[in-house]
């Protein structure tokens, strides 16, 4: 762009995009999105017709901002509030449970409300929600400042713009997950996939492949959410206290599990990929500690052999090559394999 003056936007929008897309195409556009730049938001606004105006360039559609820039770059990310959301995120996980409900809470108003009924309502138990002093109800408990953050987030940010994130919905039209931020992800994935379409295809092979790639996505995210619905998560200072829901077998084995990763290096090669080393210099092993573990994994190995072996079909064929075989590989050809045994685990 020569410029980001409200000009050139009107220049893009009123005259090269009509220009590109001759016909009929213009009139089935049903909505632009944009974030919140308002040089470009009052070019957009100048070229729409909201269904009214059939002479604008867009008669049918509508202009609405990024619900995306809105809550993730104003909000959750803003330096306003990301250092009190983190410190809030971090004293326990009912407490991040709390920020969580409020951030879908922002997200639903923006794509599943339909009616404006359905939005006072579930306005009205928000404020409820935040101005309630006795917490004691809610899944964690927020200190004051936390709270006022939220309330002057959702007070002088999130509402002012609010028709401007989602009204489009109203009068009977839903257009779902619409925002920015999650189209651009959606593009960057369909341009890079190996699944996804290609310039050649025909209208039906690039119908299909998108249909196929977001049938896969919808499948991630149901997994994941159902991950996140089944996970207790805890932080180094939970780790001491017992929880109702786990055993304490598996609280025993936390706190050994803590007690012991003082012994070890750990390299975090990406989000879910560890590499664990042994710290020798400061908590050095016994020869009794190096050989237990591959003693009990060779012991459970000839048992299962010796296991499957003895399924065999009694004095068959079968048995008989495969006891030889063991006898090649682990004794000398003249009943070894005993010795070999008691020797590994001894």
């Amino acid at each position: 762009m020569p410029s980001k003056a409200q000009w050139a936007y009107q220049w893009i929008w009123g005259t090269a995009v009509p220009a590109l897309h001759p016909g009929s195409v213009l009139s089935r556009v049903m909505l632009i999105n944009c974030d919140a730049d308002p040089q470009e938001t009052r070019a957009i606004e100048s070229v729409v017709g909201r269904g009214k105006d059939i002479s604008a360039v867009f008669p049918n559609a509508w202009q609405r901002w990024c619900a995306w820039h809105r809550i993730d770059r104003n909000f959750l990310r803003d330096p306003a509030y990301v250092s009190i959301l983190a410190t809030t995120r971090k004293s326990g996980s009912t407490r991040a449970a709390e920020i969580d409900v409020f951030t879908r809470y922002l997200w639903y108003r923006v794509k599943c409300y339909e009616t404006q009924e359905e939005l006072d309502f579930a306005d009205k138990l928000m404020n409820f929600y935040l101005q309630e002093e006795d917490q004691s109800d809610h899944v964690g408990v927020l200190d004051k400042a936390c709270r006022d953050a939220l309330k002057q987030y959702k007070t002088k940010t999130f509402e002012p713009s609010a028709k401007k994130l989602f009204e489009a919905n109203f009068d009977c039209r839903t257009f779902g997950k619409c925002t920015t931020g999650i189209n651009e992800a959606e593009h960057r994935v369909i341009k890079y996939s190996d699944l996804g379409p290609r310039p050649c295809d025909d209208i039906g092979s690039t119908h299909r492949k998108l249909y196929d790639l977001h049938k896969t996505r919808t499948v991630a995210n149901s997994k994941k959410a159902a991950h996140l619905a089944n996970t207790q998560l805890t932080n180094d200072a939970e780790h001491f206290f017992s929880a109702e829901d786990i055993t304490p077998y598996c609280n025993e084995r936390l706190r050994k599990n803590l007690n012991d990763s003082s012994n070890y290096h750990a390299y975090r090669v990406d989000d879910s990929t560890f590499f664990v080393k042994r710290d020798y210099v400061k908590c050095d092993t016994c020869p009794q500690d190096d050989l237990d573990l591959p003693a009990e994994i060779c012991d459970g190995v000839f048992k299962e052999l010796e296991t499957e072996v003895d399924n065999m079909t009694p004095r068959s064929n079968q048995q008989k090559e495969s006891k030889k075989v063991i006898e090649k590989m682990f004794g000398d050809g003249k009943g070894a394999l005993p010795a070999y045994k008691e020797l590994l685990s001894g």
